[in-house]
C-alpha cells in the first residue's frame, strides 16, 4: 500500500504532477480556477487520483495509472520520468530566448513595462503609494515567474496561463515574498561579514558563493512552495555537484545575461521617459529567459537531482 507523504499511517489518495508526492485525502484542497475545479497540494501542483490497475488495461491520459503486472504507484511514477528524460533531449537551453514571444509573454513584458514606468513616476511624487504598487506588481511577476519554472520543469513548451487571483496574500505578496528572503538568505552571510567584520577578499568570495547558490535555491523553493526550503544547504549543496556541468552552463548564461540587462539599462537610462520602458521591457525578457533556463536545468537533470 501507497502511504501519504505526511500521514505514514494513511493511505495515498493522490500524486502531484509537480512535487510527485503521495498524498491522502486530507493534504490536498479543491481549488477552483475559473469555472474548473482542480485538487492541489501544499506545492500549489495539481494532483491526479491514484486508481487502482485494471488487468490488462492501462490509461493513455495518465501518466501516474498503474502499468500492467506493477500494482505500485512508484513503479508508475518511474516509468513517466523515463519518458520525460527522453523528451528532454528535445528541449535545447538555446530555446529559452525565444520562449518569451508568446501572446502570455509579450503580454506581460508589455503590461509589465508600463506599469513599472508609470510607478516609478509615482514614486517621485507619492513615493508610499508608489512603493506599494510596486510592491504588488513585483508580487504578480514572482508569482508568474515561479510559474514559468514549474512549467518548464515538466518541460512545457509554451508559457503557462496568467497566475489566478483568488488570494492576495498566497497569490501575489507570498512568492514576491519568497523570492526577497530568498535572495537575502544567500548574501546575507556576506553582508553580514562585511558590517560586522571587515570588507575583503572573503566577503567577495561570501557573495559569490551565495551567487552560486542562488539559482538552485529558487528553484527548491519555487518546487517547495516555501521559503524555508532555501535553508536545506545539505540537500542543494551536493546537488549542485551532481549536475556540475549543467549548472555551471545555466549559472555562466544567468550571469551573462544579468550583466547584459545592467549594461542595457545604464545606457537606454540615458533616454528619458521611452528609454526607462525599453529598459523594463528588456528587464522582463530577461527574467522570463532566466527562469526558463533555471525550470529547464530541472527538467533536464530530474533523475539525478532526485529531490522528490
Amino acid at each position: 500500500m501507497e502511504v501519504c507523504h505526511n500521514h505514514g499511517d494513511r493511505a495515498a489518495n493522490y500524486v502531484c504532477e509537480w512535487c510527485h508526492q503521495l498524498f491522502c485525502q486530507d493534504c490536498v484542497v479543491a481549488k477552483k480556477i475559473g469555472m474548473v475545479e482542480a485538487v492541489v497540494c501544499q506545492c500549489g501542483g495539481g494532483c491526479r487520483p491514484i486508481a487502482p490497475s485494471v488487468p490488462g488495461k492501462q490509461s493513455s491520459n495518465n501518466p501516474y495509472a498503474a502499468p500492467q503486472q506493477a500494482g505500485s504507484v512508484t513503479a508508475a511514477r518511474r516509468d513517466y520520468r523515463s519518458d520525460r528524460a527522453v523528451n528532454a533531449h528535445d528541449i535545447s537551453y538555446v530555446s529559452a530566448l525565444a520562449y518569451p514571444f508568446s501572446l502570455n509573454g509579450v503580454l506581460l513584458m508589455g503590461i509589465g513595462s508600463i506599469l513599472y514606468t508609470v510607478i516609478m513616476f509615482m514614486a517621485a511624487f507619492a513615493f508610499m503609494y508608489g512603493g506599494i504598487a510596486a510592491f504588488l506588481v513585483t508580487g504578480f511577476t514572482c508569482a508568474y515567474l515561479q510559474k514559468i519554472v514549474r512549467s518548464s520543469t515538466d518541460g512545457e513548451v509554451d508559457m503557462p496561463d496568467w497566475p489566478e487571483f483568488t488570494d492576495m496574500f498566497s497569490d501575489i505578496i507570498a512568492p514576491g515574498i519568497q523570492f526577497m528572503l530568498g535572495m537575502a538568505f544567500c548574501f546575507a552571510p556576506a553582508i553580514l561579514y562585511g558590517i560586522f567584520v571587515q570588507p575583503g577578499i572573503l566577503m567577495v568570495l561570501l557573495a559569490l558563493a551565495g551567487l552560486i547558490y542562488l539559482p538552485i535555491g529558487l528553484l527548491y523553493v519555487t518546487l517547495n512552495d516555501s521559503v524555508f526550503a532555501i535553508l536545506n544547504v545539505h540537500i542543494l549543496i551536493p546537488s549542485i555537484g551532481r549536475i556540475v556541468g549543467h549548472y555551471l552552463g545555466v549559472w555562466l548564461a544567468l550571469s551573462a545575461l544579468y550583466v547584459i540587462g545592467i549594461i542595457a539599462a545604464l545606457i537606454l537610462g540615458l533616454i528619458p521617459i521611452l528609454g526607462l520602458f525599453i529598459a523594463n521591457l528588456f528587464a522582463f525578457y530577461l527574467s522570463i529567459v532566466q527562469f526558463r533556463l533555471i525550470g529547464l536545468m530541472y527538467f533536464k537533470n530530474e533523475e539525478q537531482l532526485d529531490w522528490f
